[in-house]
């Protein structure tokens, strides 16, 4: 994910935000 983020800065955050958001809603399930 790292490698992704680091290759394209505006793409690359977009899709971190997007990981980011689907952990929180992952562990908020539990």
């Amino acid at each position: 994910m790292k490698v992704a983020v680091s290759g394209k800065g505006g793409v690359g955050k977009t899709t971190l935000s997007s990981m980011m958001a689907g952990v929180l809603a992952a562990q908020g399930k539990r």
